[in-house]
Parts: structure tokens; C-alpha cells; sequence
């Protein structure tokens, strides 16, 4: 009969234990919530990912008790090069800028957090669909039996399984891919988030270690199909033929692809369940904020469910709502820049030159996109310097 005892109700149950649902569970064990984090994978996977953390990423990470231990394995961060052509602008971080780390060392950082906060983390776990009880969820079900839970949180990733089952897909998926990679460089690293504007894709190069780069290419559909069945022979010979890597590199482990994105969310909740992370919705990689997004949007989607559980009203969560849209909205500004002079290497040729006369605008933009200012730091006249470098 010692059997027959009902499944614990959690608190929250968080899908996925990456950046987002470490984070999220972190700041919920904190506020005393019985916390349960399901993750798919048995083991830590390296992900395709810029592994630049800007600086108000780098905060959150002081907030979780991890900014010191995550100093020893990174390298910092001071600033954003744009290239384009012969054109080089330059942009400092403010905020006592950001770090450069390996997703696959600070991922298992944080779910070690997770559970020295008390966050019971159960891997290898594959959610099938949400059983309802009502208009609400009563919590996942899984291969293992039904967790339950007064709250959901979804942060499965780009390709999230709770968003879907929950219908909150968007309609629209984007056409846009990234390939990465790390190499061992021969020459220096610079302490910057280096950008180069070529014809058919965007080259980004973070530096993540002593003479350890994180490389990705960014690129459309069309071009994507250059790299079937052969996808490290052809990045390597893309990385060989450009002026950026011409003293060298050792390619130090097998180049990862992901997309399509933007990956469209219609909305990041739906009566208990809340979404956070790229599960949310993911703009484009360029700008190299997606893990700071993922950090801060994590502390206001705990914020939230902390709230729902004391209040019993959706109301946190419309909160939550605006506060992610306003913090994608400013952290997707530089990558809306670079992608529409990606678009068009005459014109980024151009507009880099004239940030190159105008670093003030590139350093309002970066900081922007780094969580230091907000849109209204830009003025017409920053606009104007863009265009025409007056």
C-alpha cells in the first residue's frame, strides 16, 4: 500500500535545462518553490551558438552566484567590430563589458546551480503532451508517467515541443541558418565580437579562450544548400579563404548547423504555462545576445510564476509578457541592423564607413543591443550618421 501514494505536485515544472530553464529554476528554488527540470538529454551537448555573454548577461550571472566562476573559463569581451570591405567600425560595451565562454562548460555550470538550489533535475526525459484539467494545464507527460504541476514553463529551445503541443506556434518561420564551430587561431585574438559583412553570408568570430575562437557563419536558405553533405569540408574551406583567419586555425571539433530562424511564438504564455528562452521565439543570432536574452528573460518569467502562485492570476503574466517584448525589442536592434546591411554588402559597405566617422551611434547601438540604454537613445541625427555619415 506504501504504493499507492499520489505523484507529488510541484510548483513549476520547467522543460528544458539549458541557459533559460537552469536559470529560471535557479530563481525559483530561490523564492522557495518546489522546482522539478525535466531535460531530453543525458548528457551536455555543444550547441550552435555565438558564446558571446554581453554585459547584461553578465550580470545575471553575478545574480546567480556564478559571474566568478564563469571569469575562470572566459575571456573578456570589450566591444563589437563591424567589417566590411576595408571599412572597420568599432564600438565599446559599457557596463564593464561582456565575456566570451564555451556554451558547453557554463551549461553544466548552471544545472549544477540548479541543483544545489534544490531544483530536483531529472534527465534523459522526453515530454509528450500536456494533460489538462480545465482551461489549464495539470502539468507534462512524459515516457516515464505524468508530472504535475500548478505551473509549466516551456524552454525547450528554437524548436520547442511545449510551444507547439501548447499551439502557440507562430505561423511564420524564417529563412536564415548558422554553422559553428571553435578553432584554434594562429595569429591574435582581439577582445571583440568581430562581424564581417560578405556577399551571401555574415562571418562571426567571439573569442572564447586563449587563442580559442567560437566561428559561425550566418546565412539563407540558398546558401545553406552549399553545405549538404559536406558540412565541414565546406566551412573549413569557407574559414581558409578569408582575409580574417589568413595566419591560420586548427579546427578543433565538428561544425554544428541550426535553423531555420526566426523561429515566431504568437504569444509567450497561455493560461499556466509560460514560455522563456528561444522557446519564446528567437529572432536571429547575429548580434551574438541570444544567452544574455535567455539569462534576463529567465529572472522575469520566474518573477511571474512566483507571483501566478500567490495570486492565482494571470495578471503576472501579461506583465511578463510586455517586459520579454520590450527586452527582445532593444536586444534585436543591432541584429536588425546587421541583417539588413547583410543583405546588401554595397550598402553595408557604405553604412560601416560612416560608422567608422560616427562611433557614438555604433556605441548607442551596442549598447541597445547590450542591455545599457533603450531605444530612445537614438535620435534622428543617429539615424542620418548611418545613412550618410553626417
Amino acid at each position: 500500500m506504501g504504493n499507492d501514494r499520489p505523484p507529488p505536485v510541484y510548483d513549476a515544472v520547467v522543460v528544458g535545462g539549458s541557459l533559460a530553464g537552469a536559470a529560471t529554476a535557479i530563481h525559483l528554488a530561490g523564492a522557495g518553490r518546489s522546482v522539478v527540470l525535466l531535460e531530453r538529454s543525458r548528457a551536455f551537448k555543444r550547441k550552435t551558438c555565438g558564446e558571446g555573454l554581453f554585459p547584461q548577461g553578465a550580470r545575471e550571472l553575478e545574480r546567480l552566484g556564478l559571474l566568478s566562476a564563469a571569469r575562470e573559463r572566459s575571456v573578456p569581451l570589450r566591444g563589437v567590430r563591424f567589417h566590411a570591405g576595408k571599412a572597420i567600425a568599432a564600438a565599446a560595451m559599457g557596463g564593464g563589458g561582456g565575456i566570451g565562454l564555451r556554451r558547453e562548460w557554463l551549461d553544466p555550470l548552471l544545472l549544477a546551480r540548479a541543483e544545489a538550489a534544490g531544483v530536483e533535475v531529472r534527465r534523459g526525459v522526453t515530454v509528450r503532451g500536456l494533460p489538462r484539467d480545465g482551461p489549464r494545464l495539470r502539468g507534462v507527460s512524459t515516457g516515464q508517467g505524468d508530472v504535475l504541476a500548478r505551473v509549466v514553463i516551456g524552454a525547450d529551445g528554437l524548436n520547442s515541443r511545449v510551444r507547439r503541443l501548447a499551439g502557440l506556434d507562430g505561423k511564420r518561420r524564417g529563412s536564415r541558418y548558422g554553422i559553428s564551430a571553435h578553432v584554434r587561431v594562429h595569429g591574435d585574438l582581439q577582445p571583440f565580437v568581430e562581424i564581417y559583412f560578405e556577399r551571401g553570408y555574415e562571418l562571426y568570430i567571439t573569442p572564447v579562450g586563449e587563442a580559442e575562437a567560437n566561428v559561425a557563419l550566418l546565412l539563407r536558405k540558398p546558401a545553406m544548400h552549399h553545405f549538404a553533405g559536406g558540412l565541414r569540408a565546406r566551412f573549413e574551406l569557407v574559414l581558409r579563404a578569408h582575409a580574417a583567419l589568413r595566419d591560420g586555425f586548427e579546427l578543433l571539433d565538428e561544425p554544428l548547423a541550426a535553423g531555420p530562424f526566426a523561429a515566431s511564438c504568437t504569444r509567450p504564455w497561455r493560461a499556466n504555462l509560460l514560455l522563456v528562452g528561444d522557446a519564446a521565439g528567437f529572432f536571429d543570432g547575429i548580434s551574438g545576445e541570444g544567452m544574455s536574452v535567455a539569462l534576463v528573460s529567465a529572472r522575469a518569467c520566474a518573477e511571474a510564476a512566483d507571483r501566478y502562485l500567490d495570486e492565482g492570476n494571470y495578471q503576472p503574466f501579461r506583465e511578463y509578457a510586455k517586459r520579454r517584448a520590450a527586452l527582445v525589442r532593444n536586444s534585436n536592434l543591432l541584429a536588425r541592423v546587421s541583417l539588413a546591411l547583410g543583405a546588401r554588402p554595397g550598402l553595408a559597405r557604405v553604412a560601416v564607413r560612416n560608422l567608422q566617422r560616427k562611433p557614438q551611434t555604433f556605441e548607442k547601438l551596442v549598447a541597445i543591443s547590450s542591455g545599457e540604454a533603450n531605444l530612445r537613445a537614438v535620435r534622428p541625427r543617429d539615424l542620418l550618421a548611418l545613412a550618410t555619415g553626417i
